[in-house]
């Protein structure tokens, strides 16, 4: 429950785009498993959510607001 700084997602989205932020946020998440997800749905639930924030912000309606 605490937030991490994903650093490689950052500089590889910078550098080369959101998909490779995307394989990036595997070296940066190490999430513990709980009753709620397993570690592989939680970093798969972070991809998702990488990609929906980073289409919304890069989307032409998102540029002219």
């Amino acid at each position: 429950n605490t937030p991490v700084l994903c650093t490689a997602a950052a500089d590889a989205l910078v550098a080369e785009g959101i998909e490779a932020a995307v394989s990036a946020l595997d070296s940066d998440l190490d999430p513990a498993g709980d009753l709620q997800a397993s570690p592989a749905m939680k970093r798969h639930l972070a991809k998702v959510l990488l990609r929906r924030i980073a289409g919304r912000l890069t989307a032409p309606e998102a540029a002219a607001a």
